[in-house]
């Protein structure tokens, strides 16, 4: 389904049977009765043709969505403390899909989505067009019948109640991999990318099962990897630059206003006069240390003056 606009809505989608109590006419005695059947299949996909809704909807004051995707990704038991709407879910498993132009990505997204853990659940990956196809392809000529049932293969094999865990081989190179993936990041990219280890894990026991293996095997994980490569690549390309604080953001876009460097007042009126000195001091401070600019010391009329540049402005 596409167009949800609460964290209910998905919970709703996969919710358990709903019980309510009612008073027994005849015993006079209060029981619990069967209000809703529930949701016997707890699978749900959600595709958002228009991504950029998930953004909007979940920065809205009080709205659930965004903690119900979190919770979704962590476990399958979803539910929202409320009076009047006790749904509930259990063992649900929800997908999400979504598709976003760079410039409503760049927009939307703000430091609180990047660092609350909200996008990190995500797989981001840069797409765009590889050829033109004016009159569309012919994809109802090709024949995806081994395709299909393979992946029918996987889906009977995937029901069967068995733990899949790591061959001996894959168990020797996980460590390494895994201290690889979860070494920090700085900025908001490190934000973006912080739970490397488990997505490669998931997309490693996807290829598992698709291979009808009872074990995560090394090819198993470089093919997650190979995924996980891009998506980190991505999300570089996507956040790389994102500084994650808005006052040093609206910092240096003032300094890379000018190609000559400005000075601190310059800062302060580029800036609509609203920061304070510290602030001022403060952002300043971390872009430098950031390497996002350079600062100069010159003598101007026979005063001393700092003037600010973007690290890329070469230096006459």
């Amino acid at each position: 389904k596409s167009g949800l606009a609460s964290g209910e809505a998905i919970i709703w989608n996969v919710r358990d049977q709903v019980y309510k109590k009612e008073k027994n006419r005849d015993t006079g005695k209060i029981e619990e009765v069967l209000a809703d059947e529930g949701v016997s299949d707890k699978r749900f996909t959600v595709v958002e043709t228009e991504g950029v809704s998930l953004l909007k909807i979940q920065k809205r004051e009080g709205n659930t969505l965004g903690i119900v995707i979190r919770n979704a990704w962590d476990r399958g038991d979803l539910s929202i403390t409320s009076k009047n709407n006790p749904a509930k879910s259990t063992n649900a498993h929800v997908s999400v899909i979504g598709h976003i132009t760079q410039l409503e990505l760049s927009k939307e997204i703000i430091v609180v989505d990047a660092t609350n853990g909200f996008a990190n659940r995500f797989l981001w990956a840069y797409v765009k067009r590889s050829k033109e196809l004016p009159f569309g392809g012919d994809i109802l000529s090709v024949d995806f019948s081994i395709e299909t049932n393979h992946i029918k293969d996987a889906v009977e094999f995937a029901k069967s109640k068995r733990r899949i865990q790591f061959s001996s081989d894959a168990k020797k190179i996980w460590p390494k991999l895994y201290h690889f993936l979860s070494e920090p990041k700085p900025g908001v990219f490190g934000a973006i990318i912080s739970r490397a280890e488990a997505q490669v894990v998931r997309i490693a026991l996807i290829y598992a099962i698709l291979d009808l293996s009872s074990a995560i095997k090394i090819q198993h994980l470089k093919a997650a990897l190979a995924v996980w490569n891009y998506c980190e690549s991505s999300a570089r390309f996507l956040f790389g630059d994102a500084i994650g604080d808005p006052v040093a953001e609206k910092v240096l876009e003032a300094v890379t206003s000018s190609k000559e460097g400005v000075t601190k007042t310059e800062i302060h009126l580029k800036t609509g006069k609203h920061l304070s000195k510290e602030k001022l001091k403060t952002a300043l401070k971390f872009l430098i240390k950031e390497k996002h600019i350079k600062v100069m010391k010159l003598i101007r009329n026979g005063r001393p003056v700092e003037l600010f540049l973007s690290a890329s402005t070469q230096e006459n």
